[in-house]
């Protein structure tokens, strides 16, 4: 994946993609349409629209499916999103962070 400028391009109405805005720096957002027009605005993670407009945006990867084990042969699996997630054990309820 990559950066792509918002200049040339805008992510789909209501997904939520990875953007970069020159006094912000990197934030998770999404690209809202404006009451049922063409027209859209940015909303970020804590739900304030109109937010600083990024640069540039990409879309946020899948969590990786594969499962880990501990040495105590935990079962484990991905809990939560990417950046803010943990790994938890199917067998003993065990947490570790990403």
């Amino acid at each position: 994946m990559s950066w792509i400028k918002t200049e040339r391009r805008k992510p789909k109405f209501g997904v939520t993609v990875l953007v970069y805005c020159r006094i912000w720096g990197r934030y998770m957002a999404t690209y809202e349409q404006l009451e049922d027009t063409g027209w859209g605005n940015w909303r970020d993670f804590n739900g304030n629209l109109g937010v600083l407009p990024p640069v540039y945006w990409m879309e946020i990867p899948e969590v990786p499916s594969e499962q880990f084990k501990c040495d105590k042969v935990c079962d484990w699996y991905s809990v939560g999103h990417q950046f803010n997630g943990h790994q938890e054990c199917r067998t003993c309820g065990k947490q570790k962070e990403f």
